[in-house]
């Protein structure tokens, strides 16, 4: 918690708590881009992996600047549309602010090879003190990221050996660089 408090005092961020349970659909956190002010509800202080999972995805809209209006986002479709684009940038900032694609393979290759998903994922939310929900997303992220790579992955398929191993290919970038770089100083040519 105290690394994203740290963000929102460096940010400039007003974070207050409110009871949010008379908001249209269950809302637990809001961002205000003017001035930056993120509202949670006051439910989340007693859950700490709620409490850091909400608190991120609202810091995500400040960094990756929403584009829809959320007092008017259901007045037409593509309002809801540029909405459900925000979440989802949103997400994808928390999910890399708490679950690391290096550090949350390293804790995948942790844990037992046959533990049914549901499992790994109750485990992996533990290990990094975030929600289930909240891998839930880093799964769907890391198998969208394969997809656009042309590599279809199931979901239980996700943690398997191979593909924890290969950091589900994030890290091909950085390696190729990185043996480039190692090649070329020990005299090949690059």
């Amino acid at each position: 918690m105290d690394r994203l408090f740290k963000i929102v005092a460096d940010e400039g961020i007003d974070l207050e708590y409110a009871d949010l349970s008379g908001a249209p659909r269950k809302l637990l956190g809001v961002y205000y881009p003017r001035p930056p002010l993120i509202v949670l509800d006051r439910s989340v202080e007693r859950n700490v992996p709620l409490h850091r999972s909400v608190l991120a995805e609202e810091l995500g809209h400040h960094f990756t600047v929403p584009r829809a209006d959320v007092a008017s986002a259901y007045t037409s479709y593509s309002a809801q549309v540029e909405l459900s684009r925000d979440e989802r940038r949103a997400l994808r900032w928390a999910c890399d602010m708490l679950l690391p694609v290096m550090e949350f393979a390293d804790a995948a290759a942790t844990l037992e090879a046959d533990m049914p998903l549901g499992a790994v994922v109750e485990q992996l939310a533990e290990m990094f003190v975030v929600t289930p929900w909240l891998v839930w997303r880093r799964i769907h992220f890391l198998r969208e990221d394969m997809r656009a790579k042309g590599l279809r992955v199931k979901p239980r398929d996700v943690f398997a050996p191979l593909l924890v191993a290969a950091r589900w290919g994030a890290a091909a970038i950085t390696a190729t660089a990185g043996v480039v770089s190692m090649w070329s100083n020990l005299g090949g040519a690059a």
